[in-house]
Parts: C-alpha cells; sequence; structure tokens
C-alpha cells in the first residue's frame, strides 16, 4: 500500500492464541502522527507500551492503564493486553520502527511537560 510523509499504511490479520491469522480478508490499517488506526478501531501511541516483531508478525503490548472500549480490538487481545498482527503490504520491521519512533516522541512529549508543571 502506498505511504506518504508522516504515515505508514498497510494491511493486516488479527492472530488468535492458537498462532493463526483470523478472517479470510486482511484490513487496512494506518499509521499517522498521532494515532494507530486498525481497520475500524483506534489506539493512541501513549497506550504502546512495547513492540516486537518476528517474521511477518508484529507484536504489540498495550499498557494496562489503556480503557479499550472497541469490541473487535478487545476481542483480539491475548492475555488482556497482547495485540499481534500478522502484516500484508509493508515489512514488519517497518511498522514497528514507525510505531517505536511517534511513541518515544509522544513519551518526550508527556515528560516534558511533566517537568514544565512540576517547575
Amino acid at each position: 500500500m502506498g505511504q506518504s510523509r508522516g504515515e505508514l499504511k498497510f494491511k493486516f490479520k488479527y492472530v488468535n492464541s492458537q498462532g493463526y491469522a483470523t478472517g479470510f480478508f486482511s484490513q487496512k490499517a494506518l499509521l499517522s502522527e498521532s494515532k494507530i488506526i486498525l481497520g475500524k478501531d483506534e489506539l493512541r501511541y501513549v497506550d504502546v507500551m512495547d513492540t516486537s516483531t518476528r517474521d511477518r508478525r508484529l507484536v504489540l503490548a498495550i499498557s494496562d492503564r489503556t480503557n479499550l472500549v472497541d469490541k473487535k480490538l478487545l476481542n483480539n487481545l491475548l492475555e488482556g493486553r497482547i495485540l499481534i498482527l500478522e502484516i500484508y503490504h509493508a515489512a514488519a520491521l517497518t511498522v514497528e520502527k514507525f510505531i517505536d519512533r511517534i511513541s518515544s516522541r509522544h513519551q518526550v512529549e508527556l515528560k516534558r511537560q511533566a517537568m514544565i508543571a512540576a517547575g
């Protein structure tokens, strides 16, 4: 899929607890500077605590402080806070690096704001 500056588009399938990609068709995903869109579900970068890749799969560790409301996303969480995606039309490592870069930027901004508030 195409990509413009500041965003990354790809397709994905959720992976179940048995390690199989679910669904017949893959879903569209978009990583922008402000949020992660997986199909019709959205995640904030501050909700992603860690990422990892293996082959075409991306593992996202979701913060336990996150209040997830998207039903499809909730149904695909493993062990309550792990999301595994099988990535198509982009390298899983490219997707991981994009998420890590934006997540780091958001964490630095939150830390900066906390330091300003503390004086």
